[in-house]
């Protein structure tokens, strides 16, 4: 579980960092573009997919998966 949240977490960090460095070389962007900015960086691209995964991971399959589920 703890290595779990150190990856959401540092995924989340390299999301909230590359947001601003875009932000930073285009002051004028909107946000749909900031995040078309983002997303020419391949780490950025892998930076959202495992955080896709880990939410649905954690709150969509994980309710289902419950072992003590029905007992």
């Amino acid at each position: 579980m703890i290595t779990s949240l150190v990856v959401f977490a540092a995924c989340g960090i390299a999301l909230i960092v590359s947001a601003w460095w875009a932000r930073r070389s285009d002051p004028d962007a909107t946000v749909t573009e900031l995040f078309d900015l983002m997303m020419t960086d391949r780490t950025v691209r892998l930076a959202v997919i495992v955080c896709w995964w880990w939410l649905g991971w954690h709150f969509l399959v994980g309710q289902t998966a419950d072992p003590g589920f029905g007992e």
